[in-house]
């Protein structure tokens, strides 16, 4: 429900934007520095994503990488991590090969195995409140027919997981009870994960190679990082250019107007320039004012309880 409703706002303020921005090809500066406003506030999830990936040591894609204890304020690879839960993250690839997941027999313990897009959208879970079982799972590309399929699924697996976009991140976790000996049992049944990379199945994509391999060195980049040479505005267009292509919007009918919104705002061919007369900064600080104001809508954030 609270995804469902987060993603529902956004559309809801990026239909406004889109129906101010269209209208014109752009022929004016202020045209252009809503299109860059956007740009910023669509490609943004990428840069947290690089992020995370700085914060993995030697982070390679379609790897297991266990967080083995409950975290604490010194990790900072996640925000607002789970206070009983430990992590296991994967930057997943699946634009040449499919991936195959295993997940041990858990009994009773809660647990979860998220997988979100490269924008940070929830777009698939299995797990305990679910009743997925134990066994393989197939992980592949599907833009047009993303979530967890049930049906028509090919022996050995319980299921396919459809991601709608190349590159994506997905964040397993496992309860960690309130006594010492717990952790124990909980890092063996992470050690119970598995993850493969696997030849494409016939028939799951009209190409077995939907873009390049993820190369998870350029979040390490200057010419795309903040630093010296860029600005975090900068560094978040930079990205978005370099990856939007590879990576569309999960709904079908986003996908035209974003691409020309891009381009509009200066994203083409993977480069991004900025138009004349617009302004960085401002862009960023309209965005963060969109999202403060969405944030405050009554109904925008549901509380479903828990902690």
């Amino acid at each position: 429900m609270k995804v469902s409703q987060v993603i529902k706002s956004a559309l809801t303020a990026a239909a406004l934007l889109q129906s101010s921005v269209m209208a014109a090809e752009c022929a004016t500066v202020d045209c252009s520095q809503r299109a860059l406003t956007f740009a910023f506030t669509y490609g943004y999830p990428i840069y947290p994503y690089g992020l995370a990936v700085r914060g993995t040591d030697n982070a390679t894609t379609n790897t297991l990488f266990h967080q083995r204890d409950l975290a604490t304020a010194a990790n900072t690879w996640l925000v607002r991590p789970n206070a009983d839960t430990v992590y296991s993250r994967v930057f997943l690839d699946v634009s040449n090969n499919d991936l195959e997941i295993t997940i041990p027999e858990f009994g009773d313990r809660y647990w979860i195995w998220p997988f979100y897009d490269f924008y940070g959208n929830n777009v698939a879970n299995i797990g305990a409140i679910n009743g997925n079982p134990a066994g393989k799972y197939l992980v592949t590309f599907n833009k047009d027919n993303w979530g967890v399929q049930t049906e028509n699924v090919a022996a050995p697996y319980k299921a396919y997981i459809n991601l709608p976009t190349a590159y994506a991140l997905t964040l397993a976790r496992i309860l960690v009870e309130a006594n010492s000996d717990d952790i124990d049992a909980v890092r063996k049944l992470q050690d119970g994960f598995g993850i493969e990379e696997i030849k494409r199945r016939p028939g799951r994509c009209k190409s077995s190679v939907v873009a390049p391999k993820l190369d998870l060195s350029i979040f390490s980049n200057p010419e795309y990082m903040p630093g010296e040479v860029n600005s975090i505005e900068q560094s978040v267009l930079k990205l978005t250019a370099k990856f939007a292509k590879y990576n569309p919007p999960i709904v079908p009918g986003d996908r035209a107007w974003i691409a020309q919104l891009l381009e509009q705002a200066g994203i083409q061919d993977g480069v991004f320039t900025q138009a004349a007369g617009t302004d960085l900064t401002e862009a960023s600080r309209a965005a963060n004012t969109s999202a403060s104001a969405l944030l405050s809508q009554p109904g925008f954030l549901i509380n479903v309880g828990g902690n």
